[in-house]
């Protein structure tokens, strides 16, 4: 399905992208230091941040891209279920 994101694009704050990832708040910070999430916007000359609503839902998108293929290497490779992606996409 192809979805337009340019056209979807807003600033969005950070409940809505704890929300829309399903990862807390904390993950979320750890994983920007070490640019795995896309990096948060000053708004205004406050402490106020935003994340582009559009590079989130593509995070999103390349996140499950890569567990699928994840769980389809480890099903071809020793027949594993689930449980083992599971425990693979923690360890990365």
């Amino acid at each position: 399905m192809y979805f337009n994101y340019r056209k979807t694009d807003r600033i969005i704050r950070l409940p809505e992208v704890t929300h829309l990832t399903g990862e807390g708040r904390s993950t979320i910070y750890a994983k920007m230091t070490v640019g795995r999430f896309p990096r948060q916007r000053k708004l205004g000359g406050g402490r106020s941040v935003g994340w582009s609503l559009c590079e989130i839902l593509q995070h999103i998108r390349i996140t499950l891209a890569g567990s699928e293929y994840i769980a389809r290497a480890m099903r071809a490779r020793c027949g594993c279920g689930w449980k083992s992606v599971a425990l693979v996409q923690i360890l990365r």
